[in-house]
């Protein structure tokens, strides 16, 4: 998960910087969570 954490947190929140990833997969939910790595990875 180390090597995912700072790539994943970019793609979600769009910073380097920001609550624990595991935090930000809670508060995000699913939906938005799929929806925004289709957006940065297409």
């Amino acid at each position: 998960m180390k090597e995912l954490a700072l790539p994943l947190r970019i793609v979600l929140t769009g910073t380097k910087s920001s609550p624990g990833i595991f935090e930000i997969l809670d508060l995000l939910g699913a939906e938005i969570i799929k929806e925004r790595i289709e957006e940065n990875c297409s």
